[in-house]
């Protein structure tokens, strides 16, 4: 190893089990039979493994799994087959907050076909699973490996999710850590760090919704976040109110390019 080289121990949650608030999962079958859970290889056959119950998942994640997989036939959201092409619902796409008392649910479609099936569906989803807050249909008409598109048909709502000492909003397409210890640490070693040793300014390059800025407000002057995504942004700017992190600034644009003209300030 290089000299200089600072090597940490391996970070782990104190839990495992329940932690995960994320889940990708591929809807393969029939409609009157329908697989929710992780696609097979090509080599055999694209079958699908059913995975209603992980136990990594928060319980609110697999109690919307079941309610979806019971609609599905209700509904007539028929199934994507990747051999023949055809079919129209692919995935869904669950975040949920820390509790599991807010989740958005995200239906991945080959096209628009199904809309108003899936509205109806969300109807019933929501008057038995209340706490699932935020809907979203993605749409992706590729016949390849990639779960979802870049086209998102949503109301812009979002969840909040408590870290120590500030709230995050999540929208759809946010991109988020897989588990909430994981997040509070990574936001904590830094906030730790600047606690012992303070700078005057922070730039949050890649920010996301803004989680380093707001977990070091206290510690510095000004603070300046950068991200392609406009919906991240538009997330980071909800929080920048919550938190009253008024010192923040946020701007959409490439990470790479701001660094190139940033001139201090």
């Amino acid at each position: 190893l290089g000299s200089g080289i600072s090597i940490q121990p391996l970070w782990k949650p104190s839990q495992v089990f329940s932690s995960r608030t994320k889940a990708k999962l591929s809807v393969s079958g029939t409609v009157e039979n329908p697989v929710i859970g992780l696609l097979g290889p090509e080599t055999a056959g694209f079958q699908s493994s059913e995975l209603l119950d992980c136990p990594l998942h928060l319980s609110a994640i697999n109690q919307v799994l079941h309610a979806v997989r019971e609609l599905i036939p209700k509904f007539g959201l028929v199934p994507y087959d990747v051999l023949s092409r055809q079919g129209e619902l692919k995935g869904l796409i669950l975040k949920s907050n820390e509790d599991g008392s807010q989740v958005i649910l995200r239906f991945v479609l080959r096209t628009r076909t199904l809309l108003d099936s899936v509205r109806a569906a969300v109807l019933a989803v929501r008057a038995r699973l209340p706490f699932v807050t935020v809907v979203s249909v993605n749409i992706q008409p590729i016949p390849h490996a990639i779960l979802e598109g870049p086209e998102e048909i949503t109301q812009q709502e979002v969840i909040w999710e408590k870290m120590d000492g500030f709230s995050l909003a999540f929208a759809p397409q946010s991109f988020s850590q897989v588990t909430h210890e994981t997040a509070r640490a990574l936001y904590g070693n830094i906030a730790e760090r600047l606690s012992r040793e303070p700078a005057t300014g922070l730039l949050d390059l890649y920010c996301g919704v803004g989680g380093f800025s707001f977990a070091c407000a206290p510690y510095v002057e000004w603070s300046q976040g950068v991200e392609v995504s406009n919906q991240a942004i538009q997330c980071a700017e909800l929080g920048r109110s919550r938190n009253q992190a008024l010192q923040a600034e946020f701007t959409v644009g490439d990470a790479e390019e701001f660094v190139k003209k940033y001139r201090g300030k």
